[in-house]
């Protein structure tokens, strides 16, 4: 029995803040991974090929052991998590290499997760707040006469999931999505995000006015944001966080006029 059984008490993990980086602990695991399955040298020579270095003069077991060490070192991070998707077993022993990788993932404080050998973003305090996935949700509305705008949201949601991501991209699609929704909506070839929401949520009211105005400065921030929705004039950086929260915005207000505006989908 563990100590952490014999005490009831569970390990604190860090927080899963960790992206596009590889920590020592996940290089490690990979590297005991491929020597496992493929022998030092096959494992030498799978890691050599990533880094485009022939390793076919190395065949002293401590000289493959210490130039493997080597190159696990030089591989960047995206290399390891490659390889760890490439060489990932067979769907009989997927299960149980998903649990040891997402062990290592935790135990690091990596936002990652495997899931039938494929790598994905890791949202816990999404999942805290019951919103972790809800970017989603607008693809399960966006049927029928709004099928043309699905590619968009979809393509969004894949920037998002990407790794690594592209906040941009998943920010410039969700939008175009939004709108594709609106031009449908209202009929027209060409309406701006900000004219449509203007005109569709407007009320005597003072709260449903600003609702549209909130929706028109969406609008306004993508088309501000340097390289999402026009050309990059400076390098300006978007967080995976900021990008999914546009992603989510556009997702609900999606939703919310396919089902206020329409009847018959």
């Amino acid at each position: 029995m563990s100590l952490e059984s014999r005490l009831g008490v569970a390990s604190r993990q860090p927080d899963r803040t960790i992206v596009e980086h590889a920590p020592q602990v996940l290089r490690r695991f990979l590297r005991e991974h491929l020597a496992g399955s493929l022998g030092p040298k096959g494992a030498l020579t799978v890691v050599g090929a990533e880094l485009d270095e022939d390793t076919s003069d190395y065949n002293s077991p401590s000289w493959v052991a210490n130039r493997l060490d080597e190159l696990m070192a030089d591989l960047d991070w995206l290399s390891v998590y490659r390889l760890l998707e490439e060489h990932r077993p067979s769907r009989r022993s997927l299960a149980a290499y998903d649990t040891e990788v997402n062990v290592v993932l935790a135990r690091a404080g990596v936002a990652y997760e495997m899931v039938e050998g494929e790598f994905h973003r890791l949202d816990e305090t999404g999942a805290a707040f019951g919103v972790a996935g809800g970017e989603r949700d607008a693809l399960e509305v966006l049927v029928g006469r709004f099928k043309p705008a699905r590619e968009h949201y979809l393509l969004a949601v894949r920037a998002l999931d990407a790794i690594p991501a592209r906040p941009k991209d998943a920010i410039r699609e969700s939008v175009n999505a939004l709108e594709g929704v609106l031009k449908i909506i209202t009929g027209r070839k060409s309406v701006s995000l900000g004219d449509a929401a203007s005109e569709l949520v407007r009320d005597t009211t003072d709260w449903r006015n600003a609702l549209g105005a909130s929706l028109k400065s969406l609008y306004g921030y993508v088309s501000s944001v340097p390289g999402a929705r026009h050309s990059s004039y400076t390098d300006a950086e978007v967080s995976n966080d900021e990008a999914a929260l546009v992603v989510r915005m556009c997702g609900a207000a999606i939703v919310y006029f396919i089902d206020e505006h329409t009847i018959d989908r």
